[in-house]
């Protein structure tokens, strides 16, 4: 169940900061190589957890690039039924705490299911938080987030040193006021409705057929930084096909912030859905990416997207 972050207005008492490293974002064909976690009790830290786990699938290159976790060093780890166990006896009924907890707990829910254990701790997402209490920010990223609140971390995209600077970042938000006018973009705002696929066309007809993108089908779900026509135009300027709805031929679900108000409590979009049954049926292999992933993939840098510097 995920909690209402406008309701936050404090630190709460006893909570567990987590993180995960995977090889990919869909819960049903990838694997978990790394989960880490810290226990707080009454605003202290009493305990923590790391271990990496031997993956389930193929350890691609493209995942080892950005976590930075090889081969070599999980030669040794543990299975994934042995860490689910000691995490869940870890976790206990603490509240959890994650930066876009709306793929690390389903993940961890839809792993920890194929072991007969259910996670259904209160969980709170920073992501959404900092959306609402730092509207003025372009992004929300963990590493600007880092930088804005002046917090020193090193190895990103390692779950500990991740788990520690989004435990100090939730820290920060818990002590600032909810934004009456919610989140806002120094960009305009899109509407969803109105983006008309048929008229995004390349701009440009020297596509190389070698990019990554080309020829993908891709789908947005979401709330996004970038308008939902111009996350349509720098796909296709790539090869891309977009489409308004998941099928068995998506092959990437570019997924932002829900409005837990209107997806539910577990926070997924009915593309969302849709694509984890395709995914479980063995009819689609899509892959759940974030919009900042979707940038990287397109090669473009996010700051210069945004207009930042």
């Amino acid at each position: 169940m995920f909690i209402d972050t406008d309701t936050i207005s404090h630190v709460p008492s006893d909570y567990v900061v987590l993180d995960i490293e995977t090889t990919g974002f869909s819960a049903c064909n990838d694997s978990i190589l790394e989960i880490a976690a810290i226990k707080f009790h009454d605003g202290k830290k009493i305990d923590s957890f790391c271990s990496f786990v031997a993956p389930e699938c193929e350890l691609n290159e493209y995942a080892s690039r950005v976590n930075g976790i090889s081969s070599e060093m999980l030669k040794d780890a543990p299975p994934m039924e042995q860490v689910l166990t000691d995490f869940h006896a870890f976790i206990g009924l603490y509240s959890l705490v994650a930066h876009n907890a709306s793929f690390d707990i389903p993940f961890l829910q839809e792993k920890m299911s194929q072991f007969n254990m259910n996670l259904d701790n209160p969980a709170i997402d920073t992501l959404e938080m900092a959306r609402h209490r730092l509207p003025e920010l372009d992004s929300h990223r963990l590493e600007l987030l880092k930088d804005h609140f002046n917090i020193d971390s090193t190895a990103s995209h390692r779950a500990l040193p991740d788990v520690e600077a989004t435990s100090k970042i939730f820290e920060h938000l818990c002590s600032l006021p909810v934004s009456n006018s919610g989140p806002q973009r120094k960009r305009r705002s899109y509407v969803r409705n109105k983006v008309n696929l048929a008229e995004i066309v390349p701009e440009s007809s020297n596509i190389s057929t070698k990019h990554p993108l080309y020829g993908k089908q891709i789908v947005f779900t979401g709330d996004m930084t970038l308008p939902r026509s111009e996350l349509a135009q720098i796909a296709v300027n790539c090869g891309a096909i977009v489409k308004s709805g998941v099928s068995c031929k998506t092959d990437i679900l570019v997924v932002g912030t829900q409005d837990i108000s209107l997806v539910g409590i577990d926070g997924l979009s009915t593309k969302q859905e849709k694509a984890v049954a395709l995914n479980s049926s063995g009819k689609a292999q899509i892959l759940f990416i974030t919009e900042s992933d979707f940038f990287g993939m397109t090669g473009i840098k996010e700051e210069l997207i945004h207009g930042t510097t």
